[in-house]
């Protein structure tokens, strides 16, 4: 008889039931990494090139440093996506001789009338109370006391009426901190105030990509974080964008990711590994038109599978926090929906670039544009209720021109997630307890010792796995339909025997899910009445 819920006498219960396992697919656990440099100050208590996991932007700038690259980068991510995505640092240190950027806000003036000294330094907003009668030392002053006081600002400062910024991080990275004056509607200067910003300059490049890739491990154990899970996203914070982004970097990062349409399949495409990574630079140049230097940067690389430039003109947030921000959106929504379509995510604390709105020179206004970057090859976003908001977000090899757009499954950051998250469950399935140590014949029903029959495999077995996981894919929405799926792997051929007897190869299709972008209406209408009847009343 059974145990019984409700049963009360002591008893000692065992049981066997056969139940038929069915491989299915579980969403890919995502790991952003993200890799820069720390401040000086820190040198002796971080070890290079160690993928170490940050919970958040205060952890981060303990470790590195607060306002150091990696901190503002762990802020960007962390803002944008939550508590639902796993980080990892790869810190590395300053090399030696490397220069500083530095800019300054010359101030001069008594003020007239009282009013507010608004300041923007990476799209952090400093708002200097001024009271009529303070001199342009007495602004300057409380503006160096502002950003002193702010452990999340990427600069230190000093001086009187003339305000020196230095950023905390050498390189070519500080170049790209975007400082300004009056950048949202209603600022302006204080009567009798004026002021002249000098840009950072100066920097030189720091960073060598390839030493911290080295990190995620090499051959089959490539792309191996410690906790044994994959590096799903990364963004580097070595420079800012447009012309100057590092070409090594780029190349360093493409070769370590590899090609899929090649034979056999390298880096993180190799069937061995079978981890790709996406990642994103950002850039902030703004202009009536596409950047010339975003498209000939995107068509250089367009073999590229996994990398891409995201574009919010006119800006004043960091180039690599842009990144880091549009990464944290994307990361956030695969790790619930690895096939959710990006378009109209929010970028949380990506300034919006008022200015350059204003001026016409923020592109990504404009639908042409907009579709022109795109094809191109580059990640265009929009403003909408004041807030930046991703559209596609594109891969460099969107703009291969060889490959049709609609045979393009390298085309967008969703697809990259889809095709990661395929990979894995089948990495997933077939490395599970049913595929150890089997046994390969020609049929399984033919094998009759009971013990024997639980590790015999046949191509029936490798497709009755295959037709439970495209029904899995399609219980997610990864592909657009099954029945064709099922019906290529269960073809003739489309599983066989490999020449030893020793395991199996399979080759089928499936068609991935759209992703939906555009909705065309066309409203027909007349503007025409017909009088039915005419008459008095």
């Amino acid at each position: 008889m059974p145990i019984l819920t409700s049963s009360l006498a002591v008893a000692v219960g065992a049981g066997v039931q056969n139940v038929v396992l069915q491989p299915s697919a579980n969403v890919l656990t995502r790991n952003i990494v993200l890799i820069g440099n720390y401040l000086s100050t820190k040198n002796g208590t971080v070890t290079d090139n160690i993928p170490v996991q940050v919970a958040d932007d205060a952890a981060a700038g303990n470790l590195y440093g607060f306002g150091s690259v990696l901190h503002r980068m762990v802020l960007a991510c962390k803002v944008a996506m939550g508590q639902t995505v796993t980080m990892w640092c790869i810190p590395q240190q300053e090399p030696a001789g490397v220069a500083a950027t530095s800019s300054t806000f010359a101030i001069s003036g008594t003020a007239t009338a009282a009013g507010t000294f608004a300041v923007y330094v990476a799209g952090i907003r400093y708002a200097i109370s001024v009271n009529s009668g303070d001199t342009a030392a007495v602004v300057g002053g409380n503006l160096v006391t502002a950003i002193t006081a702010d452990p999340n600002c990427p600069c230190s400062a000093i001086g009187t009426a003339t305000v020196s910024l230095t950023a905390k991080n050498k390189g070519l990275w500080g170049n790209y901190i975007a400082v300004a004056l009056n950048q949202l509607p209603g600022d302006g200067l204080p009567a009798g105030i004026t002021c002249v910003v000098t840009a950072l300059t100066g920097g030189t490049l720091v960073g060598t990509l390839q030493n911290a890739l080295n990190a995620l491990g090499v051959g089959s154990n490539q792309n191996i974080l410690p906790n044994g899970q994959q590096a799903t996203d990364i963004v580097v914070g070595f420079a800012g964008a447009n012309a100057t982004i590092d070409q090594t970097s780029e190349t360093a990062i493409a070769t370590w990711n590899g090609l899929a349409n090649v034979n056999p399949p390298n880096g993180n495409f190799d069937h061995l590994v079978a981890k790709p990574v996406r990642w994103l630079f950002g850039d902030t140049t703004s202009g009536a038109s596409v950047p010339s230097a975003d498209t000939t940067f995107a068509t250089t690389n367009f073999y590229d599978r996994g990398g891409g430039i995201i574009a919010a003109p006119g800006s004043n947030t960091h180039p690599v926090e842009l990144a880091c921000a549009a990464i944290g959106v994307l990361a956030k929504m695969h790790a619930y929906d690895a096939a959710y379509g990006p378009a109209y995510a929010i970028l949380p604390g990506v300034d919006p670039g008022y200015v350059a709105a204003q001026a016409g020179n923020r592109w990504t206004d404009q639908y042409l544009q907009r579709d022109n970057a795109v094809k191109g090859g580059i990640t265009p976003t929009r403003v909408i209720g004041g807030n930046t908001v991703l559209q596609n977000v594109v891969t460099f090899y969107s703009c291969n021109m060889s490959v049709p757009s609609t045979s393009n499954g390298y085309r967008s950051m969703r697809n990259i997630s889809v095709e990661q998250n395929l990979l894995s469950s089948a990495m997933i399935n077939f490395s599970g307890p049913k595929w150890q140590g089997f046994k390969v014949v020609s049929d399984t029903n033919l094998v009759t010792d009971p013990i024997a029959k639980q590790t015999a495999r046949d191509t029936g077995s490798v497709i009755e796995d295959w037709i439970g996981l495209i029904k899995s894919w399609m219980g997610y929405g990864w592909i657009y339909e099954i029945d064709k799926a099922i019906a290529s792997v269960s073809a003739s051929g489309a599983v066989t025997v490999r020449a030893g007897a020793d395991g199996f190869v399979s080759t089928f299709n499936v068609i991935l899910s759209g992703e939906g972008n555009i909705l065309d209406g066309t409203i027909n209408f007349d503007v025409s009445i017909a009088i039915l009847s005419v008459g008095t009343h």
